[in-house]
């Protein structure tokens, strides 16, 4: 329950208070004030003149903290006092005092508190006087177990004066004063575990032995740590590295703190450093920045480091393979060395796969990152990285230092499904100069790509998104959606389309420009050669384009013609439009209506003049039409085009179909056979000696 004190004795209490020029004096008489609870007594006695002067005393047992929290801002932790007893005497000197301390730490029993905590107890014994502080006993205690001790002389003195004449602190600090320090701590896995729970990192029986003598202006000791086991967790949402082995050897003197040995396993791989951190020149003025960090120096190996075990620190892009060596020196703030980085990979990114292979080197100057080397292997495709990033050019709004990378590729997929793959060939820049927004720019050259499933996937469905219309993908992350887009886009011949109603050749030049979050693709793509798949008939392109313009930026627009000879007449093709509603005109010789022209591409219904094809060949003609297509689904298209088929262009005498094969022996020779319209059957060879 909750301490309630009352007066035990009467009490009396004075205050004066004499204004000067420069500030007020105060002299305050409180005669000994004895409380008195159910469990406990306090009494309190001071005399004060000023701050040059005064006396103070407090004794008390059995106390609850609870009962000082009435009367401060920011409560203290949950305690119980056994025993204080604290005495402090000055007078236009360095105080004489004493305090003398148990206590035990008493949190309220919830689940967010371990129950081994409330095991955790303290004893500080400690005087001080004009020669310094001196540490008789300080000891933490887990049931009533020693864990943690330390004593001493520190060359500290409390000059309450000192605030008299306008010093902020009463504590000073003698440079040259006796100073004399021993600490340790010993093994218990009980109180180490409860301390550490909830923390970034754990350790498990730590031992630690300090040591250090002489003055502060010429110190000299030893600190020496051993843990055998612990853990950290470097990232909020990745599992913790288990450590093992921790063990690290420090001399101090004069002039720095030498760290001669660090040793730690990490996850099972050796992690190794050494260093010195340099002292501040004038301890006795400048005690609170003893160690100046900027100047500090220090040396991390690590060698042969298998990768295997940290890929959980990024389970979405590291796979657990590879080695890493590092090298690396921090001098005075600036780092230099290398970490070099053999047979890695990533796990599969997006569409694109895994990079393989992956071996780099980085080099480290200073605040400069270069990556010497960096290559890999992406789909079976070499990629290779270069550039720099500048630590010092750190940009505060987006966190992101300067940087420039090149990143370049031959015959990488940079789209692959079962019916379609893009590979490309590619030289980017990416660079962030943080003088505005970054840039992505260079060339792309798409090579060796085909396309089997219906070409109408790629008319967009909707233009208010950007991944759902050319060039189809986006970035929404900042600050990468703002960066320019400059990259210019080319290939020739590199598209092979195999749909069921269009079999062709295609190249493309166009430029990509805008930004990554509305990235807008202009320019043509040229069907080389092709034929459109009618049921009775094929039209072969004579021209074909695809155009992205500043006027319909988000909508390609047709421009194909097409001609073919079926059943004695010479048929002519027109698309134009947006693919979205394309217009499609036929014309002949003899002139046909445009209906009766699809009607007989489409079902083989020939003009009334013309003789007409038989049930039965007009089933078979139908049957082999989507039997091809049903085929160039599953990806039995014949990509090479060895063998070419054409029938109808004529009717014979005998009012049956003509036909013509052509087989490719080589790019320059074919054997060649048809069926004419006299009905006569013909083989041969062909020579091809010039192509353009």
């Amino acid at each position: 329950g909750d301490q309630t004190f009352a007066l035990k004795t009467g009490t009396r209490f004075t205050a004066e208070v004499t204004r000067t020029n420069k500030h007020a004096l105060w002299n305050v008489d409180l005669s000994s004030v004895q409380l008195r609870s159910a469990r406990g007594d306090l009494m309190v006695e001071a005399s004060l003149r000023g701050a040059a002067a005064g006396r103070l005393s407090i004794y008390g047992h059995r106390i609850e903290s609870a009962v000082a929290n009435r009367f401060l801002i920011r409560p203290v932790p949950e305690l119980h006092v056994g025993q204080i007893a604290a005495a402090a005497f000055w007078s236009n000197a360095p105080a004489r005092w004493s305090f003398d301390v148990s206590a035990q730490y008493l949190p309220p029993l919830t689940n967010n508190v371990p129950v081994d905590l409330h095991d955790f107890s303290a004893r500080v014994e400690m005087f001080g006087d004009e020669s310094g502080t001196t540490l008789t006993n300080v000891t933490l205690f887990q049931k009533g177990e020693a864990v943690a001790s330390a004593s001493g002389v520190l060359p500290i003195t409390i000059e309450p004066a000192r605030l008299s004449s306008g010093i902020s602190n009463m504590f000073r600090v003698h440079g040259n004063n006796r100073f004399s320090l021993r600490a340790t701590t010993r093994r218990n896995v009980v109180f180490w575990d409860a301390i550490t729970r909830g923390l970034p990192v754990s350790i498990q029986n730590p031992s630690v032995d300090l040591a250090i003598d002489g003055t502060l202006n010429n110190p000299h000791g030893t600190v020496r740590c051993e843990i055998p086991a612990g853990s950290i967790k470097v990232l909020t949402n990745s599992a913790r590295l288990a450590l093992v082995n921790f063990r690290a050897d420090i001399e101090l003197n004069r002039k720095e703190l030498n760290l001669k040995h660090l040793s730690v396993m990490v996850e099972g791989q050796p992690v190794s450093a050494t260093g010195t951190l340099p002292m501040a020149a004038d301890i006795e003025h400048h005690w609170r920045e003893i160690f100046n960090w900027r100047k500090a120096r220090a040396q991390v190996r690590a060698t042969n480091v298998e990768i295997a075990p940290f890929a959980d620190l990024e389970r979405r892009f590291i796979s657990p393979q590879g080695t890493i060596w590092a090298n690396i020196n921090l001098d005075r703030g600036q780092i230099n060395g290398s970490i070099v980085v053999t047979n890695a990979a990533t796990r599969p990114i997006a569409q694109f796969g895994a990079i393989r292979d992956i071996n780099a080197r980085l080099n480290f100057t200073r605040s400069r990152i270069e990556i010497e080397r960096c290559v890999g292997a992406l789909s079976g495709g070499p990629v290779a990285v270069s550039g720099w990033a500048d630590l010092s050019r750190m940009d505060r709004s987006t966190k992101l230092p300067a940087f420039e990378l090149s990143v370049r590729g031959d015959s990488v997929p940079v789209a692959r499904r079962s019916d379609l793959i893009v590979r490309t060939a590619f030289d980017i820049v990416v660079a962030n100069n943080n003088n505005g927004p970054g840039t992505v720019k260079g060339g792309v050259t798409l090579q060796n790509s085909y396309i089997l499933s219906d070409l109408k996937l790629l008319v967009p469905a909707h233009v208010n998104k950007p991944q759902t219309r050319p060039p189809y993908f986006s970035v929404d992350a900042k600050p990468f959606s703002e960066w320019k887009l400059d990259v210019k886009v080319r290939g020739d011949r590199f598209m092979k389309v195999r749909s069921p109603f269009f079999n062709g050749e295609c190249s493309a030049d166009m430029h990509l420009g805008g930004t990554l979050g509305e990235p807008v693709a202009l320019g043509d793509a040229t069907i080389n050669s092709g034929q459109v798949q009618f049921p009775f008939a094929n039209v072969k392109v004579t021209q074909g384009f695809v155009s992205l313009t500043t006027a319909h930026p988000y909508m390609p627009y047709l421009f194909v013609t097409g001609s073919t000879k079926a059943y004695d007449f010479d048929i002519r093709m027109n698309v134009t439009g947006p693919v979205s509603d394309p217009k499609i005109e036929f014309t002949s010789t003899p002139g046909l209506a445009s209906e009766q022209i699809l009607m007989m591409l489409t079902t083989g219904e020939l003009p009334a003049t013309t003789s007409a094809l038989t049930t039965q060949q007009r089933t078979l003609r139908v049957g082999a039409f989507v039997g091809k297509s049903l085929l160039s689904r599953f990806g039995v298209t014949g990509n090479d085009q060895r063998l070419t088929i054409e029938s109808a262009r004529d009717v014979s005498q005998q009012n049956t179909e003509t036909y013509s094969v052509e087989y490719k022996v080589n790019p320059d020779w074919s054997v060649i056979g048809d069926y004419n319209k006299f009905g006569g059957l013909n083989v041969g060879l062909k020579w091809r000696f010039y192509s353009k």
